[in-house]
């Protein structure tokens, strides 16, 4: 079941949404506020995240800088063309100006979701990955490895080939280092590189100046197994 966070400080329109999202067997968490939404996100993570741009503490733009946000929608009366291209700009997959009809923006969810569909377990080389139970292993012995990384690897198999940034990963990091910084990163990628072994490892890239990305081609003569 897809677990999307909906933030939209309109109570009526809210519920209505809630309603609608649960019907079609979604997880909803609906937050009024960037504040809450920010208390839901750092109890759980989300497959898709529906903002509305004009919050009470705040704004959606500034909501989903703060949030490890993967795929999101934005939906505001605010559809003027440069609040458009801000939106899109910070990586939104859609921008539906209000008021809209219910069934385009639950079109629009499905569609997001099915893009981004979510990777529950990796196998590539002698490694194999159960992202649901958090279970790691390589060549048939099991290892612990801490959660936070495990869904940092995540987030890497399932936006590559994309980049992900230092700032998106260390939102993915968060809670890891009473001070978080970019050695947390760079120290969560060191526990990586070392689970998987030097023959997998050489998957886990480094863009200078950008970030990290899953690159499974760089593996030869190896097949990876997403599901």
């Amino acid at each position: 079941m897809s677990k999307i966070m909906l933030v939209e400080d309109d109570q009526s329109l809210g519920a209505t949404l809630k309603e609608r999202l649960t019907k079609e067997g979604y997880a909803v968490s609906w937050a009024g506020s960037k504040k809450e939404a920010l208390e839901y996100s750092a109890r759980e993570n989300f497959d898709l995240y529906v903002f509305d741009v004009g919050l009470p503490d705040g704004s959606g733009f500034e909501l989903v800088r703060e949030l490890p946000v993967r795929p999101f929608i934005f939906m505001t009366a605010q559809g003027d063309a440069e609040s458009r291209l801000h939106g899109y700009d910070l990586g939104a997959e859609e921008f539906i100006p209000k008021p809209f009809h219910l069934r385009e923006l639950l079109l629009r969810v499905k569609h997001v979701l099915e893009n981004h569909a979510a990777v529950n377990k990796l196998e590539v080389g002698g490694v194999k990955v159960d992202f649901e139970s958090f279970t790691f292993s390589r060549d048939g012995k099991s290892e612990t490895i801490a959660s936070k990384d495990l869904l940092f690897l995540k987030l890497l198999v399932q936006t590559s080939p994309k980049v992900v940034s230092r700032d998106e990963a260390l939102n993915e990091l968060r809670g890891e280092d009473k001070f978080p910084s970019n050695r947390t990163v760079d120290n969560a990628v060191l526990r990586l590189r070392t689970a998987l072994g030097d023959e997998v490892s050489v998957c886990l890239e480094s863009v200078r100046g950008v970030g990290y990305r899953w690159n499974p081609e760089s593996l030869p003569n190896q097949t990876e197994k997403k599901s």
